[in-house]
């Protein structure tokens, strides 16, 4: 499995970006974890050693994926940092009613939202690119942050940047290094070079 992290210094992650404003005292929710976790284990270890506090939720929507993710945060000796919770994003589509609500509420509450929103390589058709945008949408504080990984070439991946930007959403292609000393982000695989990096705002 490819690992597409983050890199920071003391700094920031460049000059764009500052790490402060994304991550320190902010509730940080990843969708679509998977059984690694990897984002939401790489932001751990960083508010750990030298970044200050964050409340880091991983999640994802298949509950076989979500037990092992539990068992994977473990043995890194993380299940203090990272909580893990069932996300399904069709229980935010836009197709949802409220009625239907109640179990996702009481999974991931409508009343709180996410500071900063991140995914990574998530995104396989059309429909998962409708879920993934509507469940943002619907999860994230309205002056929060999003950070994604995306492939430059999949099904679904050009859809959801379009529905991104018809929800609102205003993408920042954040420059990927595999230079361990830069600021900007690192890539980890042989792979690395075929993603992309995107921050978005909301602007509406």
């Amino acid at each position: 499995q490819e690992c597409i992290s983050q890199y920071t210094s003391t700094d920031g992650v460049s000059s764009s970006i500052d790490f402060n404003s994304l991550f320190r005292d902010c509730f940080v929710l990843e969708l679509g974890a998977g059984a690694a976790g990897l984002p939401s284990m790489t932001l751990a270890k960083l508010c750990n050693s030298v970044r200050g506090d964050a409340l880091i939720v991983a999640s994802d929507g298949v509950d076989e994926i979500v037990n092992a993710l539990k068992m994977n945060i473990a043995a890194n000796g993380l299940d203090d940092c990272v909580e893990v919770r069932h996300v399904d994003w069709n229980d935010y589509t836009t197709t949802t009613e409220d009625k239907d609500l109640t179990r996702a509420q009481v999974l991931l509450s409508d009343a709180v939202k996410a500071d900063t929103i991140l995914f990574a390589d998530c995104i396989y058709n059309e429909e998962g690119a409708i879920a993934l945008s509507d469940t943002i949408r619907r999860l994230l504080n309205p002056e929060g942050n999003v950070i994604g990984v995306l492939p430059d070439f999949r099904v679904g991946i050009d859809f959801f940047e379009s529905v991104m930007k018809l929800n609102g959403f205003l993408p920042t292609d954040v420059a990927i290094s595999e230079n361990e000393t830069s600021n900007a982000f690192v890539c980890c695989g042989s792979s690395g070079k075929d993603y992309r990096l995107l921050w978005w705002k909301h602007t509406r």
